[in-house]
C-alpha cells in the first residue's frame, strides 16, 4: 500500500476506508446490514416515510388560514437584512457569487447539479443565480424542483429489521440548501438569541451537545444542594421531524414576529413537497406528503427548534433541557411540581402540537446523593422504565454520577481504532498522516464532551484514558503523543472564555455580583461572577463550579 501524504487527505481517508474494508456503496442493501428477514424495495421504502409525513386530516385550508392570520398580525422582525428596513433587501450578485464560492462538497439534488459547478463557475452564474433567487424571496415561490428530495436511508442499529430502523435524510438541489441558509442566518437565527431558547442548545452559533450537557450536569447539582436525589425523565418523541403540522408551525412562527415575505416564503416551502428513496442504485417513485419539516434540509432543524420553543416546564424548580427533538426533565425532590405532574404537562403539550410520546424509548434515572438508601427514592412512573444507567447525547450517565462505564466504553472504541493505526502503520502509513489519523479518530473521540465529565473522573479512570496514549507510545505509532490534562486543560480554558461572553448560550447560567464601589477586592478575578457556595463535595465537579474557581 502507498504512503499517503499528510498534504493529500483524501488519499489518506481513502486508504483508511480501504484498511476497514468498507466498500464504498452508499445506500445498498449490504451496506445497510439488513437482518435475514428484511429485505425492502426503494418503493416500499418511500410508501412508508411518506406515510409518517402524511396526516389523513390535513387540511389545506387550515394551513391558508393560519399563514393570512399571521400576515395580518405578525409585526418585522427587530433584525433586518440591511441594518435601517424592515423590507427585503435583495441580494447583490457580488454576494451571492461569494456564496456560490464557498459552497462545500455535497450530494447534488433532484436536480442532478454538482456542488463543483457552483463552486468553480460562481462569478459567471452569480448574476442568473441572484435574480432567481430574490425573485423567489420577493414572490414567495418555491420552484417545484426545490420543493422535491431524494430520501438516503440511514440505519439507527444494526442489524436492521424493520423501516423504522432506518432514518430518512433529505437531500435536496444545493440552490434550495443554499436559499434556506441565507433564511436561517437572516431571519431565524437571530430569533435564537432570545430568552425564549435558553434552554435549548441545538443550532445556535453558540450551541453544542457540550454546552448542553454542562447545563444538564450543574443543575443536577444544584437540585441535590436541597434535595437527597433528582428525578430525570429523558422523552423521545416518535419521528420528531415528520411530525410537525405546518399550520401550527406558522402560528408558532407569526408569535416570533415573523415578517409576513419571510412567513410566506416558508410556507410555500413547506407545501406540496415530494420525495423519492434511493436504494441499490434504484430510485423509487414520487410520493406527496403533507407534514414534516425535511430531515437534511437547511431550514428544518431551526424550524423545529422554534416549534419546540414553547415546551417548558410548570415549575421553575423544575427544568426542561433541549437538544433539538432530545428533551430531558428534571425534577428535584423538594419541587412543587411533581414529575408526573410535568409528563402529563408535557403529554398534553404533545397532543397539542400533534407530537407523540415514544413510551418505549423514555426512561427515567434518578441521580441521588452518595450513600443514600434506595427505600428512600419514590417508585418509578407507570409506563416509563426507570433504569440504572442511560445515553444521553452520547455520554453514558449513571445515577450515582460516575462515569467509570462511559470511560470504559470510550477506550474499548479508541483501542479497536489504536489496533487500526497499527496496521496502517505496518502498511506504509508515514508519521504524519499517523498523526493526523490519531488526532481525527483517537483524540477527538477521547476529547468528545470531556469538560462535562472530566471532573467526576477517580484516578483510576484518568489513567485508563491515559493508557490510550502510552499505548501509542510504545506501539511507535507517534513520535510525540499529546499530553492529556494539557490537552484537558486548554479545551475547558478555552471553553470557559467563550462562555463569559453575553451571547453565549451558557452565559446565562452564570450569576453575576453585585458590584460595590465602595468595596475592597483583595483578590482580583478573571470574571465577574458570584462564586458558588459548595455544601457538597461533589458539586464541586461540575464544570461550571469548577471553572470559576480554577480560572479566577
Amino acid at each position: 500500500m502507498q504512503k499517503a501524504s499528510a498534504s493529500d487527505t483524501r488519499q489518506l481517508w481513502q486508504l483508511l476506508r480501504s484498511s476497514r474494508n468498507w466498500s464504498g456503496k452508499k445506500h445498498s442493501h449490504s451496506s445497510l446490514n439488513l437482518s435475514a428477514n428484511y429485505c425492502p424495495t426503494a418503493d416500499e421504502l418511500n410508501s412508508y416515510y411518506a406515510s409518517v409525513s402524511t396526516d389523513p386530516n390535513y387540511s389545506s385550508a387550515a394551513v391558508a388560514d393560519a399563514l393570512n392570520a399571521a400576515i395580518f398580525t405578525s409585526t418585522a422582525l427587530p433584525l433586518p437584512l440591511d441594518g435601517t428596513s424592515h423590507n427585503f433587501v435583495p441580494f447583490s450578485s457580488t454576494y451571492i457569487s461569494l456564496i456560490l464560492s464557498r459552497i462545500k462538497p455535497t450530494s447534488p439534488g433532484p436536480d442532478g447539479i454538482p456542488y463543483w459547478l457552483y463552486k468553480n463557475c460562481a462569478a459567471e452564474l452569480s448574476s442568473i443565480v441572484t435574480k432567481l433567487i430574490n425573485y423567489s424571496l420577493t414572490e414567495s415561490v418555491v420552484p417545484r424542483i426545490w420543493k422535491t428530495a431524494h430520501i438516503t436511508p440511514v440505519p439507527k442499529c444494526s442489524p436492521v429489521s424493520a423501516p423504522s430502523d432506518l432514518r430518512p435524510i433529505s437531500v435536496t438541489s444545493i440552490l434550495s440548501r443554499t436559499v434556506e441558509r441565507l433564511i436561517v442566518r437572516n431571519y431565524l437565527t437571530p430569533l435564537l438569541q432570545s430568552d425564549v431558547f435558553n434552554d435549548q442548545y441545538a443550532y445556535k452559533p453558540t450551541g453544542s451537545t457540550t454546552c448542553a450537557l454542562i447545563d444538564f450536569t450543574h443543575r443536577i447539582h444544584t437540585m441535590l444542594e436541597t434535595s437527597r436525589y433528582v428525578r430525570c425523565i429523558l422523552i423521545d418523541f416518535s419521528k420528531a421531524f415528520d411530525m410537525v403540522d405546518h399550520a401550527i408551525l406558522i402560528q408558532k412562527l407569526s408569535s416570533m414576529k415573523m415578517p409576513s415575505l419571510v412567513l410566506k416564503w416558508i410556507a410555500s416551502f413547506l407545501t406540496d413537497r415530494t420525495h423519492a428513496t434511493r436504494l441499490d442504485f434504484i430510485l423509487s417513485s414520487y410520493k406527496s406528503f403533507n407534514r414534516s419539516i425535511v430531515q437534511g434540509s437547511g431550514i428544518g432543524p431551526t424550524l423545529f427548534v422554534i416549534f419546540a420553543a414553547d415546551l417548558k416546564s410548570l415549575d421553575f424548580r423544575n427544568y426542561l433541557l433541549k437538544y433539538a427533538d432530545d428533551s430531558t426533565l428534571l425534577c428535584p425532590e423538594l419541587s412543587n411540581t411533581s414529575v408526573e405532574t410535568e409528563m402529563r404537562h408535557i403529554t398534553d403539550w404533545a397532543i397539542t402540537n400533534k407530537m407523540m410520546i415514544n413510551l418505549l424509548k423514555t426512561v427515567e434515572l434518578v441521580f441521588r446523593r452518595p450513600n443514600l438508601n434506595h427505600d428512600i427514592l419514590p417508585p418509578p412512573l407507570a409506563g416509563i422504565e426507570r433504569m440504572d444507567s442511560a445515553k444521553l447525547l452520547g455520554v453514558l450517565f449513571s445515577s450515582n454520577l460516575k462515569f467509570t462505564d462511559h470511560v470504559s466504553s470510550i477506550v474499548s472504541i479508541c483501542n479497536q481504532r489504536l489496533y487500526l493505526l497499527s496496521q496502517l502503520r505496518r502498511q506504509g502509513l508515514g508519521a504524519s498522516s499517523r498523526d493526523a489519523v490519531f488526532t481525527a479518530i483517537i483524540v477527538n473521540r477521547i476529547m468528545y464532551a470531556l469538560p462535562v465529565f472530566n471532573g467526576y473522573l477517580s484516578e483510576k479512570d484518568k489513567s485508563q484514558i491515559m493508557s490510550i496514549f502510552v499505548k501509542a507510545r510504545r506501539w511507535q505509532l507517534l513520535l510525540f503523543p499529546p499530553d492529556f490534562e494539557s490537552l484537558v486543560t486548554t479545551a475547558e480554558y478555552r471553553l470557559f472564555q467563550q462562555s463569559l461572553a453575553s451571547n453565549h448560550c451558557l452565559h446565562h447560567i452564570y450569576t453575576p455580583k453585585i458590584k460595590n464601589p465602595d468595596a475592597m477586592e483583595l483578590r482580583k478575578r478573571g470574571h465577574d461572577f458570584i462564586l458558588p457556595t459548595v455544601n457538597y463535595n461533589f458539586n464541586s465537579h461540575t464544570f461550571i463550579v469548577r471553572a470559576l474557581f480554577n480560572f479566577r
